[in-house]
């Protein structure tokens, strides 16, 4: 919630400056949210999703186990080895 506040106050600040033609600060300027930023990042991170997702459909099954306890679940090498019986090789 505090960074909805916070967010909220940048917002006015920025409206203020620009209502009042005064310049507006460069340190409080940088922590000022470009929306369209915001949204072309999430964009990004969802068209990367997609791919990621389509790309694990491509690996066998025992491929993607290994990837979702590697990466989801953070198992180390020797931990995904003895969960699904086979050497740790490196």
């Amino acid at each position: 919630m505090s960074t909805w506040l916070l967010a909220i106050a940048r917002t006015r600040r920025f409206r203020f400056c620009v209502a009042a033609h005064e310049e507006l600060d460069e340190e409080v300027a940088e922590f000022i949210e470009d929306r369209r930023t915001i949204r072309k990042v999430k964009m990004q991170k969802k068209q990367q999703s997609t791919v990621l997702q389509e790309c694990l459909t491509q690996l066998s099954p025992a491929h993607r186990e290994i990837i979702d306890l590697v990466y989801y679940h953070e198992k180390s090498i020797d931990e995904v080895a003895e969960i699904v019986g086979v050497p740790a090789t490196r």
